[in-house]
């Protein structure tokens, strides 16, 4: 059951970039080849950076789930481990923000260049 929903989820972040195939395959038949080509590069491009972002994140926040559970009584290092998770998770947020602003973007000059 727990992987049903590691499964669901990962499919969930996995949709926008189904979505945004169809949109280059709609420009290209609208507008042109060229264009469909560049909007497949940019698709690409996108897609590596955010699973870099997100897998960079989720390293972040192990080590410092690492850092805190072997702080010991250290306080400083207590600290840390704490700021570093943080951080972690701050930086996987703006990241999933950043992958929806720029598909909303995308569509927006998408149903601009279409129409």
């Amino acid at each position: 059951m727990k992987y049903f929903f590691v499964i669901l989820s990962l499919s969930l972040l996995m949709f926008p970039f189904f979505a945004s195939a169809q949109n280059c395959n709609t420009l290209r038949t609208q507008i042109g080849d060229n264009t469909g080509k560049i909007c497949d590069l940019i698709v690409d491009i996108g897609f590596i950076l955010y699973v870099l972002g997100i897998t960079l994140a989720i390293v972040i926040v192990i080590i410092g789930g690492i850092m805190y559970m072997t702080a010991g009584s250290d306080e400083s290092k207590v600290e840390k481990g704490k700021k570093t998770i943080t951080y972690g998770l701050i930086g996987l947020a703006v990241i999933l923000l950043a992958g929806f602003i720029i598909n909303l973007l995308k569509e927006i000059v998408i149903n601009s260049l279409a129409s």
